[in-house]
Protein backbone atom coordinates (compact mmCIF):
# COMPACT_ATOMS: atom_id res chain seq x y z
CA UNK A 1 0.00 0.00 0.00
CA UNK A 2 1.21 3.82 -0.74
CA UNK A 3 1.81 6.28 1.94
CA UNK A 4 -1.36 8.42 1.60
CA UNK A 5 0.63 11.48 1.54
CA UNK A 6 1.82 10.23 -2.17
CA UNK A 7 -1.73 9.62 -3.33
CA UNK A 8 -3.95 11.37 -5.30
CA UNK A 9 -7.53 12.08 -4.73
CA UNK A 10 -8.07 9.27 -7.16
CA UNK A 11 -5.87 6.69 -5.38
CA UNK A 12 -7.15 7.32 -1.96
CA UNK A 13 -10.71 6.59 -3.83
CA UNK A 14 -10.10 3.53 -5.23
CA UNK A 15 -7.79 2.27 -2.03
CA UNK A 16 -11.22 2.90 -0.07
CA UNK A 17 -12.97 1.22 -2.64
CA UNK A 18 -10.97 -2.01 -2.70
CA UNK A 19 -10.78 -2.03 1.22
CA UNK A 20 -14.84 -2.01 0.38
CA UNK A 21 -14.30 -5.12 -1.68
CA UNK A 22 -12.43 -7.34 0.86
CA UNK A 23 -14.11 -10.00 2.59
CA UNK A 24 -15.54 -9.03 6.42
CA UNK A 25 -14.65 -5.58 5.40
CA UNK A 26 -17.57 -3.85 7.73
CA UNK A 27 -17.06 -6.62 10.66
CA UNK A 28 -13.17 -5.77 11.04
CA UNK A 29 -14.22 -1.77 11.65
CA UNK A 30 -16.80 -0.57 14.01
CA UNK A 31 -20.42 0.61 11.80
CA UNK A 32 -20.02 4.35 11.72
CA UNK A 33 -15.34 4.21 10.49
CA UNK A 34 -16.45 2.02 7.96
CA UNK A 35 -19.66 4.44 6.60
CA UNK A 36 -17.29 7.28 7.01
CA UNK A 37 -14.82 6.03 5.13
CA UNK A 38 -16.87 4.85 1.90
CA UNK A 39 -18.36 8.54 2.35
CA UNK A 40 -15.02 10.08 1.59
CA UNK A 41 -13.94 7.93 -0.86
CA UNK A 42 -17.06 9.10 -2.83
CA UNK A 43 -16.65 12.98 -2.42
CA UNK A 44 -13.09 11.98 -3.19
CA UNK A 45 -14.44 10.57 -6.54
CA UNK A 46 -16.61 13.61 -7.06
CA UNK A 47 -13.86 16.06 -7.11
CA UNK A 48 -12.07 14.28 -9.87
CA UNK A 49 -12.48 15.58 -13.71
CA UNK A 50 -14.80 13.56 -15.55
CA UNK A 51 -14.83 13.69 -19.15
CA UNK A 52 -17.22 16.52 -20.43
CA UNK A 53 -20.08 13.31 -21.98
CA UNK A 54 -20.85 12.45 -18.39
CA UNK A 55 -21.88 16.15 -17.24
CA UNK A 56 -25.41 17.34 -16.05
CA UNK A 57 -26.88 18.14 -19.02
CA UNK A 58 -29.59 20.27 -16.84
CA UNK A 59 -28.74 24.09 -16.42
CA UNK A 60 -26.72 22.79 -13.54
CA UNK A 61 -23.51 24.43 -12.71
CA UNK A 62 -20.27 23.03 -12.47
CA UNK A 63 -16.75 23.15 -13.36
CA UNK A 64 -15.69 22.79 -16.79
CA UNK A 65 -12.13 22.88 -18.41
CA UNK A 66 -10.89 23.75 -21.31
CA UNK A 67 -8.13 21.76 -23.32
CA UNK A 68 -6.19 25.27 -23.39
CA UNK A 69 -6.43 28.46 -21.81
CA UNK A 70 -9.10 31.00 -23.31
CA UNK A 71 -9.56 34.79 -22.56
CA UNK A 72 -12.93 35.05 -20.22
CA UNK A 73 -14.96 38.44 -21.33
CA UNK A 74 -15.81 38.87 -17.48
CA UNK A 75 -11.78 39.19 -16.36
CA UNK A 76 -9.71 39.15 -19.79
CA UNK A 77 -7.34 36.64 -18.16
CA UNK A 78 -6.13 33.57 -19.81
CA UNK A 79 -7.43 30.69 -17.90
CA UNK A 80 -8.50 27.03 -18.36
CA UNK A 81 -11.22 26.42 -15.27
CA UNK A 82 -14.51 28.57 -15.92
CA UNK A 83 -18.05 28.19 -13.91
CA UNK A 84 -20.58 26.69 -16.76
CA UNK A 85 -23.94 24.77 -17.46
CA UNK A 86 -25.41 23.17 -20.56
CA UNK A 87 -28.51 24.86 -21.82
CA UNK A 88 -31.00 21.93 -23.23
CA UNK A 89 -32.95 24.68 -24.85
CA UNK A 90 -29.76 26.09 -26.47
CA UNK A 91 -28.10 22.75 -26.45
CA UNK A 92 -24.95 24.67 -25.46
CA UNK A 93 -22.73 25.58 -23.11
CA UNK A 94 -23.04 28.69 -21.46
CA UNK A 95 -19.58 29.73 -19.82
CA UNK A 96 -19.76 32.45 -17.05
CA UNK A 97 -23.05 34.20 -18.95
CA UNK A 98 -21.40 33.96 -22.19
CA UNK A 99 -21.91 31.42 -25.41
CA UNK A 100 -18.83 30.40 -26.46
CA UNK A 101 -18.03 29.01 -30.23
CA UNK A 102 -14.34 29.24 -29.97
CA UNK A 103 -13.71 26.27 -28.29
CA UNK A 104 -15.99 23.50 -26.00
CA UNK A 105 -14.96 21.93 -22.59
CA UNK A 106 -13.47 18.71 -22.40
CA UNK A 107 -13.65 18.00 -18.82
CA UNK A 108 -15.93 18.73 -15.96
CA UNK A 109 -16.00 18.53 -12.08
CA UNK A 110 -19.13 19.50 -9.49
CA UNK A 111 -18.65 22.87 -7.90
CA UNK A 112 -17.11 22.61 -4.39
CA UNK A 113 -19.65 23.14 -1.25
CA UNK A 114 -19.80 26.64 0.23
CA UNK A 115 -18.28 27.53 3.12
CA UNK A 116 -20.21 27.14 6.80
Amino acid sequence: MTEPKDMSNAELAEEAIELENEPNFAERLPSHYADTLLEIAARLRAMEWQPIESAPRDNTHILVSFPKPMKSTLNWSSRQVFNAYFSPQANDWCIEGQWVEEQKPTHWQHLPPPPE
